[in-house]
């Protein structure tokens, strides 16, 4: 009787250092929730009639608890990540659908989404790499006015469909009035792949203002690109 009493003096010394203090045990790794993710980075190319890509990020509850995803992030509005539901329960599968809307983005591009859950693990972090074809190209792709040019002179950039769509229309505007944007091509030309001219005056006040360049595309595809404008101090 008196070797049992001494083998539990240990334990209950501990139970009672651990309620005297407010101190708790971790549970181990296996006894918490937790999504896995079978993947955290994807990588997409776009096609030219492209308007948006979707990445699919496929997880699953590998632990013993029900895990509640409380948010879904995005370090940007073009990207937006959807789960069909909430909350899973252990052994459950699922995925984040993100949307990546490309506006007026080309080349490559990249999002970053954070997933945080209930569950006390750090927040993952999703990543999506989008290359989006560019259609429209000006050259030189900046205008700039010396000081002295008088007012009403122009300058010009030469506008290029650069994939395989055809350009149908093309539209020029800026925030600035006084550059008064044009764009221009020859009546009789018959080839889609031929250039534009965008032409702008100079601008009345010191600075640099932006031109979108809204081109239409067979098929409704559109895109737009600046070109800047300056007439320095």
């Amino acid at each position: 009787m008196k070797r049992s009493a001494s083998l539990l003096a240990p334990f209950l010394f501990l139970s009672g250092f651990i309620t005297m203090t407010g101190a708790t045990l971790a549970l181990p790794p296996a006894a918490r929730a937790a999504l896995l993710f079978e993947r955290t980075t994807t990588k997409l190319e776009a096609a030219e009639t492209d308007t948006e890509a979707v990445a699919v990020f496929p997880f699953k509850n590998a632990g013993k608890a029900t895990v509640t995803i409380t948010a879904i992030e995005s370090g940007c509005g073009c990207t937006v990540g959807e789960v069909s539901r909430r909350t899973w329960k252990p052994g459950e599968s699922g995925d984040v659908r993100v949307t990546f809307t490309f506006g007026v983005r080309v080349g490559k591009q990249s999002s970053l989404l954070t997933v945080k859950t209930d569950d006390g693990a750090p927040a993952t972090e999703l990543s999506v790499e989008v290359d989006i074809p560019e259609l429209l190209v000006a050259e030189p792709a900046s205008l700039a006015f010396v000081r002295t040019a008088k007012s009403g002179q122009p300058l010009t950039a030469t506008v290029m469909p650069v994939g395989s769509l055809a350009l149908e229309s093309l539209t020029a505007s800026s925030g600035e009035g006084s550059i008064r944007p044009s764009v221009t091509r020859a009546a009789n030309v018959k080839d889609a792949a031929a250039p534009w001219t965008l032409t702008v005056t100079r601008p009345e006040k010191t600075g640099t203002w932006p031109v979108a360049l809204s081109a239409t595309f067979a098929g409704g595809t559109t895109r737009r690109i600046t070109v800047w404008v300056t007439l320095p101090e």
